[in-house]
């Protein structure tokens, strides 16, 4: 019995330790579910920060995000339509800047997006409405200006209307209607002018007939005080209404000024009334490259402009003429000031020297000596150099006191050398049009210059004439030197003045004995021509070519002049100096005419 009841007492403890356990849990559930009104989610806190900082989308995203999990919290939802609104009303504001700015296509999507966001705002729709609106007039503007261009007015009239419909204060259809309609009227006036007229009139008033002209045309005539209504006969048929007026005025020694579309002026034709009726205009033309002085005789001698003034200064000039005078003196002007053309050069200039020097044949010693030498002596024959003996010396004199020279070996000479040099140079040179260019490619040699002058002596004081001698060192080029003068012409082609010149540095001359006064020789090669070219083509100037030959033979007396025999017994030296100057230059015109 004792264990069946413990074992009940156990199990009696271990469901009331259920029972505290299961009343804990619903407990903490219950605190759980209190203290969710008080607990802030991320996404709020996000929507609170964007609220802020004025970031209305991004805060009504966040909210929306947090109504998912508590939508029925009245702050919260609160919080949404707030920040929705204000996202609308910034999407409303800056799709009408945008209008205002005409940026059109923007402010529809501004729109767009706050009716989405609130699909049932009027003034939302009225923002779309009038974007689309202005949107359409601007597309219809765009069709019409294409059908103007094709030439299909009528149909370009009717776009530019529905344009205008649209948008009442779009200005370029407006101005596209009056354009096309000013056109039409041009072109209707034009035909009823060229539509011809006939006209029958005896002996009536000059007045009466100008009018009449003007009815058939239906034009209007205003006449200057100063024209008479004198009687005239005119017989016309079928003539255009140009050429009858002009029969009639000149006929009559009048003019007529236009001074409308259908408005003429009829006044004498005398230098007075021209200058009343006719416009005069003032134009200030600035110039670039021609001088304002040589410009103004120009316009002068070519228009009898007389009222027109050059100011130097400024290089300008100034006309006050009819306008017609004015446009042929622009004319004038903008094909005659313009810059200088210039002309680029490529010079290449190629020069080749080949020297080939051969030494043959036999050589022998040149001279035979004899000499008394005192004892001691260990120098050699000298023919110039005297030799001292005493007393002694000469009493002493034996077969050891004579030296002899005499030819006694033969040398056998062959040696050739060619030595070959190239100098070669690519200068570039832009020059103006008649202008002297000049390229020189080589050394300043220094030459030496010496004057000489005599003063006269004078007999009242016995003196007698004196010279003086000033020497100065000058410096001459050596080497090439091309100088061209180009001229252009029309269709890029262009005649060159060319001179080119090769100047060689020579041998050393002999001037003066006493003193010794040497000199240089300068070798001089030139030529000089005229051709026409092309611009970018390219000129070869050769065949300055020099060539030297020296030959020395060096013999004995008298054998060397037997035939076959003086030859064997002979030595020879030549050089042969080849030089030649090769010259590619290739004009490049800069600024054509």
């Amino acid at each position: 019995m004792r264990s069946s009841f413990r074992t009940t007492h156990v199990e009696t403890r271990d469901h009331w330790c259920c029972r505290v356990l299961i009343s804990t849990a619903g407990v903490v559930c219950g605190l759980l579910i209190t203290g969710c009104g008080t607990f802030v989610s991320p996404d709020v806190k996000r929507g609170d920060q964007h609220l802020a900082a004025g970031n209305w989308e991004e805060a009504s995203v966040a909210y929306r995000q947090a109504l998912k999990d508590d939508p029925f919290e009245p702050s919260l939802q609160n919080k949404y339509s707030v920040a929705r609104e204000r996202a609308a009303a910034a999407h409303d504001e800056r799709g009408r800047q945008l209008l205002k700015d005409h940026q059109l296509d923007q402010a529809a999507e501004e729109f767009k997006r706050a009716l989405t966001i609130e699909p049932t705002s009027k003034e939302h729709e009225a923002g779309l409405t009038e974007a689309l609106r202005l949107k359409e007039a601007r597309e219809r503007y765009r069709e019409a200006e294409r059908l103007a261009q094709l030439g299909r007015v009528s149909e370009a009239m009717a776009v530019y209307m529905r344009a205008v419909e649209l948008d009442p204060t779009y200005k370029e259809a407006l101005e596209g209607v009056a354009r096309l309609s000013a056109e039409q009227h041009a072109v209707d006036r034009d035909d009823r002018q060229k539509q011809p007229v006939t006209l029958q009139f005896r002996n009536a008033g000059l007045k009466e007939v100008v009018e009449a002209l003007g009815k058939a045309a239906h034009v209007n005539f205003v006449f200057d005080k100063d024209v008479r209504n004198d009687p005239v006969t005119i017989s016309l048929e079928d003539k255009p209404f140009d050429e009858a007026l002009s029969l009639v005025l000149n006929s009559n020694s009048l003019f007529a000024q236009k001074a409308g579309p259908t408005l003429f002026i009829i006044s004498p034709n005398t230098k007075q009334k021209q200058e009343q009726y006719q416009d005069l205009m003032i134009r200030t033309f600035y110039l670039s490259s021609a001088k304002a002085k040589e410009m103004v005789a120009l316009l002068k001698s070519m228009l009898d402009v007389k009222h027109i003034h050059g100011n130097e200064a400024l290089n300008t000039i100034v006309i006050r003429d009819q306008p017609e005078k004015v446009e042929l003196a622009e004319k004038i002007i903008q094909a005659n000031d313009r810059e200088d053309s210039e002309v680029l050069f490529d010079v290449e200039v190629l020069e080749v020297n080949r020297t080939v020097d051969q030494t043959y044949g036999l050589s022998y010693p040149k001279q035979i000596g004899a000499a008394l030498i005192p004892p001691g002596f260990t120098g050699a024959i000298a023919g110039d150099i005297a030799q001292q003996f005493t007393y002694r010396n000469l009493a002493s004199l034996g077969q050891d006191s004579y030296l002899f020279k005499l030819p006694t070996n033969v040398q056998l000479d062959f040696f050739k050398q060619v030595t070959d040099a190239k100098t070669l140079a690519a200068p570039k040179v832009r020059v103006l049009n008649n202008k002297k260019a000049e390229v020189n490619i080589g050394d300043k040699q220094p030459i030496l210059l010496s004057t000489t002058n005599v003063l006269p002596g004078q007999a009242a004081t016995g003196a007698v004439p004196t010279t003086s001698t000033v020497t100065s060192i000058e410096f001459r080029d050596t080497g090439v030197k091309l100088t061209v003068e180009p001229n252009i012409h029309l269709a890029n082609e262009l005649s060159l003045k060319m001179k080119i010149e090769v100047i060689r540095l020579g041998d050393v001359v002999l001037l003066q004995q006493s003193p010794p006064i040497t000199q240089f020789k300068f070798g001089n090669r030139s030529a000089e021509t005229m051709l026409n070219v092309r611009d970018g083509e390219t000129i070869v100037l050769g065949g300055l070519l020099q060539e030297e030959d020296r030959r020395t033979k060096v013999t004995i007396p008298w054998l060397g002049d037997i035939p076959f025999l003086g030859n064997l017994l002979s030595s020879f030296k030549t050089q042969r100096v080849t030089t030649e100057v090769i010259l590619t230059i290739t004009p490049h015109i800069v600024n054509s005419l």
